[in-house]
């Protein structure tokens, strides 16, 4: 089959709209607003917008609202359908309090909680939902907690994984995790379009290359995605390390990270 010249990402993550958050809605928008002028006169025009998680600070509603209106103003700017948008949760995107209050539930009527806890994405199910509104395929619902994409025009397909299945309020939950179930799922959908020859991209939040610091907050089952996934996702992209870096997850699976939007001022170089 012809090979496609190339596919244009721009790749955002960590904006971490919250009250710790360096810019307002507008002013990051703007700051990359100008950069995306700086490539458009290199002749570079994104055609996918990635957001690989940590859209909130604390999972609050109002912090939401604000990433609403960012991903509107950003896909505006690029001139891109919104299912030309991939947008999956990270670890703040977790709002705990609601977590906590569903587990007190369970306990006054008797009942065990039941995994992953959906209540914890209560406010980013919103946003997500009132961004897709009217757009068909791309859901993220109380059965299949993650998300999918399919751009028939560049022959490209996205597996939108959620890492953040074992993320609660209790201690010791602090850390990625994809399950069995998740990947098993995406490895039989993978499949078709493998065959058919389009490009397959994954897209999650915790970084998948694990190293020996800060574990605990990394992808605990990267090496259950590289056998499942591996030979299925062609390149993996991530945030959550806040660091822009290169990788390979075995040898079939390029990983990238970018950095993050939401460094606070005591530690980002103003010029940043």
């Amino acid at each position: 089959m012809p090979l496609r010249d190339s596919i244009t990402l721009l790749h955002v993550s960590d904006p971490q709209f919250g009250k710790n958050h360096r810019f307002a809605t507008s002013e990051l928008f703007q700051r990359l607003s100008d950069d995306l002028k700086v490539l458009e006169g290199e002749d570079v025009q994104p055609q996918v917008l990635v957001v690989s998680g940590d859209l909130a600070e604390w999972g609050m509603k109002s912090e939401f609202q604000d990433a609403f209106e960012f991903l509107v103003m950003l896909t505006e700017r690029l001139g891109l359908d919104r299912r030309r948008v991939v947008i999956v949760p990270g670890n703040h995107d977790i709002n705990r309090p609601l977590c906590e209050g569903y587990f007190s539930q369970c306990k006054g009527e008797e009942a065990e909680p039941r995994p992953p806890y959906w209540p914890k994405w209560k406010h980013y199910a919103w946003m997500f939902e009132e961004f897709y509104k009217g757009e068909k395929g791309i859901s993220f619902t109380v059965d299949e907690p993650w998300s999918w994409w399919e751009i028939p025009e560049l022959e490209l397909v996205v597996a939108g994984l959620n890492s953040t299945m074992a993320e609660t309020h209790q201690d010791g939950t602090h850390y990625g995790s994809l399950s069995e179930p998740q990947l098993r799922w995406f490895r039989d959908r993978l499949e078709i379009f493998k065959k058919r020859g389009w490009f397959r991209l994954g897209v999650v939040h915790h970084n998948a290359l694990r190293g020996a610091q800060n574990d605990d907050e990394n992808l605990r089952d990267a090496d259950r995605l590289k056998t499942v996934l591996g030979p299925s996702i062609q390149l993996l992209l991530h945030g959550h390390t806040h660091d822009s870096r290169i990788g390979r997850l075995g040898f079939e699976m390029p990983v990238l990270s970018t950095g993050s939007a939401a460094l606070t001022a005591r530690v980002r170089p103003d010029e940043v």
